[in-house]
């Protein structure tokens, strides 16, 4: 529908039905393809505006677009952008202090104000809280650590061994933020090619931090972004994918 008349009704409509909200959703996310930014444009005129608050790098199979020509790569970002209807029933978030400015943007971005806390404690329990589920057709997979015990490095990285030895490519990391992180959390990650990429939304009174894990190549050349905390992100991650020894 690119280069046609239809686009506009296609817009009028999606943008209709977010101004009637017919089944009262908190929010409604969209997933954004970064082959091109032309679709992150449009997310940004329905209704209200959808704001951005996260990158899924290399989430899905590359799609072959209609009239768009040049190197296919093996694998797709996405730039995941949420419209948001009332105010998030969120206090406080514990977030790692290098990443402190860029959140505080993100939610700046989405118009909340959330007192961000950088302390850090190690864990009080032995067992790390920790759940999975994979979308095998994109070969996919989403991780959410809900709470961590002293044994939180160990068992993600066994989680994530057992999912990449099962063909899965990507993995997104969710990391609760109601309690203190481990010292060192964020460096700990990045040192296992595990790189901060921004918020997922779960519900009004859940955000978490969002962390990208993929055995493909990123290719940032071919990611476009149009959100400016989104290209901050971006090259943040490619910063630290190069200081680990990834090309």
């Amino acid at each position: 529908y690119r280069n046609s008349t239809a686009i506009r009704l296609i817009m009028k409509k999606i943008t209709e039905y977010h101004k009637l909200n017919p089944r009262n959703c908190d929010f409604f996310v969209s997933y954004a393809v970064t082959t091109h930014d032309r679709s992150q444009k449009l997310l940004s005129r329905v209704y209200k505006g959808y704001k951005f608050l996260s990158i899924s790098l290399n989430m899905i199979p590359r799609p072959e677009y209609i009239g768009l020509k040049g190197k296919i790569y093996s694998r797709e970002s996405l730039a995941n952008y949420y419209h948001i209807y009332n105010k998030l029933k969120i206090n406080k978030m514990y977030v790692p202090e290098r990443h402190y400015e860029t959140i505080k943007e993100l939610l700046a971005n989405i118009e909340n104000e959330i007192t961000l806390l950088t302390d850090t404690r190690e864990p009080e329990t032995e067992n790390t809280e920790i759940f999975h589920f994979s979308i095998e057709q994109i070969k996919s997979s989403i991780v959410s650590i809900n709470s961590f015990g002293n044994d939180w490095l160990v068992c993600l990285t066994k989680k994530i061994l057992s999912l990449i030895s099962g063909e899965i490519e990507t993995i997104l990391i969710n990391v609760n933020t109601l309690k203190p992180l481990p010292e060192n959390f964020d460096n700990t990650m990045k040192n296992m090619n595990i790189f901060f990429t921004g918020l997922s939304l779960y519900s009004i009174d859940k955000l978490d931090l969002t962390y990208s894990f993929t055995i493909k190549e990123i290719d940032f050349n071919s990611i476009k972004l149009e959100n400016p905390v989104a290209k901050k992100i971006l090259s943040t991650v490619e910063e630290d994918y190069k200081s680990v020894g990834r090309k």
